[in-house]
Formats: structure tokens, sequence, C-alpha cells
């Protein structure tokens, strides 16, 4: 089974950008602790509502997901979109925010460049508090790993248990669910 990428999209209809979401400044900065990347590929997975999604940056700078398994529906596909829009808070125009803090801040202006397409998550609440209370004296990496050893061993913290046991036991990529 080959995996089908979509290119993510507001509910107006445009595309996500890296320029709009930047996956490794979002997702490896200390917000959330359970991404994972796939040198192999250049992707990033998890499990989200149920499925395990992918998204990596296209060529042409879009951002595309894979879910696994794909949608039953297209309601269902149209619902997911939604999910991961709200999950990186895409509908807010952060290029305007940041414009906004460039002229009031010469110390903003000189390292926006550096952070665009840095975007705050919406996490789930309850995920959130185990991260906070796993992060007191650890480092990303140290919480990171304790993340997984938790979604692996307690079925509830993962919607998805199985991609948790396949780095477990050290598969290079969701391969073992496409061949399966």
């Amino acid at each position: 089974m080959l995996l089908n990428w979509i290119p993510l999209k507001l509910r107006t209809g445009v595309e996500v950008t890296s320029r709009m979401l930047n996956l490794r400044l979002t997702l490896f900065n200390g917000q959330v602790f359970d991404w994972v990347h796939f040198a192999e590929g250049n992707y990033y997975g998890n499990s989200f509502h149920s499925a395990i999604v992918l998204l990596r940056e296209s060529p042409t700078n879009l951002i595309e997901y894979a879910r696994i398994p794909p949608a039953a529906d297209p309601a269902a596909a149209v619902e997911y979109e939604a999910k991961l829009i709200d999950y990186f808070n895409l509908e807010e125009n952060y290029d305007l925010l940041i414009d906004d803090w460039i002229k009031r801040d010469d110390r903003f202006r000189a390292v926006s460049d550096r952070f665009r397409g840095l975007r705050i998550i919406r996490q789930d609440p309850f995920h959130c508090l185990v991260g906070f209370i796993i992060s007191q004296n650890n480092n990303i990496a140290r919480i990171s790993s304790l993340i997984h050893k938790l979604k692996l061993n307690l079925p509830f913290l993962s919607c998805f248990g199985e991609f948790y046991k396949c780095l477990r036991e050290r598969v290079q990529g969701p391969r073992a669910w496409i061949q399966s």
C-alpha cells in the first residue's frame, strides 16, 4: 500500500506552506514530546485521533499529511484535517502578528526570520499535563523517551499503540503497517 499524501488546507482552501508551519521548529521545540522524525523520507509521525498521522514538507514547500488507516469516507477526511488545522493553530494568521511585532521591537525584527513557521500547538490538556509533570528536571530527549515509554505501556495515552510497538522494535519508519 502506498501512502496517500494530501496537501494540508485551511477551511478557506489555502494550502499550508512551510512558511506557515515549520514542522521541525514546531514539533521539536519543547511544546510536545511525542512526535518522531523519520530521516528516511524526511517525515514526522505520531498517533493522532485514532490514527497514525505522518507529516512532511513537499518539494514545493507545501505541508502534506498521510493518515494510516485512511479515512473511511470524505466527511471523515475533512473532519480529520480540521483537527490537524486546529492542533497546529493554523487558522490564526501568525504573519500579521509577526509583522506587527517587527514594527514594535528591534530585537524581534533581528530574529524573526529564524522562527517563521513556528506554531503554538493546541495540545490535548491531559497530554500537556503529563508532559509538564515529566518535564521537571529533565531535558527534551529524556522527556520524549519517557512519553514514548508511557504510550507504549499505557495504551489509553496513545490512540494507536502499534506506532509505539514498531518504534520499540526499531522498525525504520511505518513500513510495518504498510507491508502487513
